[in-house]
């Protein structure tokens, strides 16, 4: 999905994913503001890396916010031959798990 939808569209097609059994949705930034995606996602990957960290936080926060479901969120980065990942607790208090080391694929 990228910015070339108008806003209206880019929820359109997130909602048209709500029924799917298995969903994966690839994005431009486009979908770090305005979209709420916690109640069909779990997982953000990214796979470039902001000069800017905010970016990220923002696009973590469409999916690790009020009203998610799943009680472990989990976030990854892809780039350049290493990956790095986390998996953060819910505001239920569940252990967080997964390490943020970075591996090679």
């Amino acid at each position: 999905m990228t910015g070339a939808l108008t806003p209206e569209d880019r929820r359109a097609r997130v909602d048209d994913m709500a029924t799917a059994e298995q969903r994966l949705l690839v994005a431009t930034d486009c979908l770090s503001e305005g979209v709420n995606l916690q109640q069909l996602f779990d997982t953000v990957i990214h796979y470039d890396l902001s000069w800017n960290p905010t970016r990220h936080q923002q696009r973590e926060g469409r999916v690790d916010r009020f009203g998610q479901p799943a009680e472990l969120v989990s976030d990854g980065t892809f780039a350049r031959g290493a990956r790095r990942g986390h998996q953060r607790a819910d505001e239920r208090g569940h252990a967080a798990q997964g390490s943020g080391a970075a591996t090679q694929p």
